[in-house]
């Protein structure tokens, strides 16, 4: 268990830096719709400046390590085709 709350933090560690970058990258999204929102509802001509342009940032650390304790949560059951 020791090594995996070494290696969880490290890859929380290694996170931190993309989450701010991803939260900064969504954030701008949303101020763009909001803006496009704005002047579509004005009668004005959305334009190229009225997007994002960039792509949203990629992940590129560590993976999340697995929990040795075997811990799952327990899953919704979703109804299948046959059920109906």
């Amino acid at each position: 268990m020791a090594e995996y709350q070494k290696l969880l933090k490290a890859y929380q560690i290694a996170r931190q830096p993309y989450e701010q970058q991803s939260s900064r990258y969504w954030s701008r999204v949303s101020e763009k719709r909001k803006a496009r929102n704005a002047r579509r509802a004005a009668g004005k001509q959305i334009v190229l400046d009225d997007y994002v342009l960039d792509q949203p940032p990629v992940y590129t650390g560590p993976p999340k390590p697995k929990d040795p304790s075997g811990a799952t949560p327990e899953r919704k059951y979703v109804p299948v085709v046959a059920d109906f």
